[in-house]
């Protein structure tokens, strides 16, 4: 796990767990499919903050 001040696991970590993986496998769910929309996500939180401070 890498550390961060909540130590929470970071997505690389979960996304590499094998539980983790089994599950995607089971419903289908890619990780590139995963990895792209926390991107997204992370771009409009962004956008949105940065709305904010303007």
């Amino acid at each position: 796990m890498t550390g961060n001040p909540r130590k929470e696991p970071s997505l690389t970590d979960l996304l590499n767990d094998p539980i983790i993986q089994l599950v995607m496998r089971r419903d289908a769910v890619e990780r590139e499919a995963i990895e792209a929309m926390i991107a997204k996500l992370r771009l409009s939180r962004r956008a949105a903050a940065e709305r904010m401070a303007a």
